[in-house]
């Protein structure tokens, strides 16, 4: 048997999908030392997967771009018989152990240069190397550490679902572990399984990470992140309560039957009225540390960057890709100078003044109908 670059890559992205599953989902059902193993179990493969996806994607457009130089007499031979068998160079220099291919963080380096010039992901790829780099060489105090090295696995699966996928579906024709069939079968790198395990977990990669996405690392991030004092999130909190505990603001809102309560059971607000069908709600971009509110129909309200504190106040419609969908980098201020956006102090004023013309918007629909 032989394992390709890109099998090579599934089998350590599933090795890695499994543990993580595992401490993430279970943690109560196992020991200490299990959860702390497999947290270094997949923080390894995770990193291996990701070095492996990124080589892929490069050697399909330059084969030699992943070889090291000190490769050269070895890489020449293996180029010419793979030019006279007619076959990949891979399927040649697969077979050669003394072959050195580059590392990580210029694999790295060449990905961001060549196909994706987003921050986002290289500093989340850069981060994730810097908890292998650890965990693997020296150590990691992870009683203190593993509740950010569980966000660095979430944003890790949000860059290869939202950025590397694109390039991975080309690459793998039989789609193997990326979709499930109509038959409701998944081909994992273990042979057949339902798309469903017995705990009702996804074994396809797709349904996985977008349950993850959607469904259960929002609230998870958000809360982790307000306790982070760097992240300097409790003064837009506090703003917020300030406008809350002000009557005068409040009976505006409660003549308006505007509701306000805390998101998912985070220190966050969102804003509704069932008579208008208004909806204001926040995603919270931990890469970013930025808050953006969403409306109804998926249009950006405002955005609070909490590194400044911030507020882009929208006054034109854009959505905002969040969640299952591949973020922009820093959005707002491409946004601001195409005079789509524009900032301004954050007070409970203007917090206020953005609320109460989306209501009243929302309501001049209304008598529109």
């Amino acid at each position: 048997m032989k394992y390709t670059l890109l099998e090579n890559a599934i089998i350590s992205l599933d090795i890695a999908v499994n543990n993580f599953k595992i401490f993430y989902y279970n943690n109560d059902e196992i020991s200490e030392s299990e959860y702390y193993e497999k947290i270094k179990i997949s923080i390894v493969f995770l990193e291996n997967a990701i070095e492996l996806l990124l080589k892929a994607i490069l050697v399909k457009e330059e084969e030699k771009c992943i070889y090291t130089k000190v490769n050269k007499d070895i890489f020449n031979k293996a180029q010419n018989e793979a030019k006279d068998k007619g076959k990949k160079l891979e399927d040649i220099l697969i077979s050669n152990l003394n072959i050195r291919t580059i590392t990580y963080g210029n694999t790295l380096d060449i990905y961001i240069d060549k196909y994706c010039k987003s921050k986002k992901v290289k500093k989340i790829l850069k981060q994730l190397g810097k908890y292998r780099n650890a965990i693997t060489h020296f150590g990691l105090e992870a009683s203190k550490e593993d509740q950010e090295l569980i966000c660095c696995f979430i944003e890790t699966f949000d860059v290869i679902y939202n950025y590397l996928y694109p390039h991975l579906v080309l690459l793998d024709e039989s789609a193997r572990y990326y979709f499930v069939d109509d038959n409701f079968v998944v081909e994992t790198p273990h042979g057949y399984k339902f798309y469903l395990d017995e705990k009702l977990q996804y074994n396809d990669f797709l349904d996985f990470v977008d349950e993850l996405l959607t469904e259960t690392s929002q609230k998870y991030i958000m809360r982790l992140c307000y306790n982070v004092p760097q992240k300097g999130i409790e003064r837009f909190i506090s703003v917020c309560d300030e406008l809350l505990s002000d009557q005068n603001y409040m009976s505006f809102f409660n003549d308006k039957k505007l509701k306000v309560d805390n998101y998912e059971e985070t220190p966050w607000y969102y804003f509704s009225c069932s008579e208008l069908d208004l909806l204001i709600t926040p995603y919270y971009s931990s890469v970013h540390n930025t808050t953006i509110y969403i409306n109804e129909i998926g249009n950006i309200l405002f955005a609070i960057i909490h590194d400044s504190n911030t507020l882009y106040k929208y006054v034109r419609e854009k959505e905002y890709p969040c969640l299952d969908e591949a973020e922009n980098d820093e959005q707002w201020l491409d946004d601001e100078k195409s005079n789509i956006c524009f900032h301004v102090e954050l007070t409970k004023q203007s917090i206020f003044n953005i609320i109460k013309k989306h209501l009243d918007s929302c309501v001049e629909e209304i008598n529109l109908i």
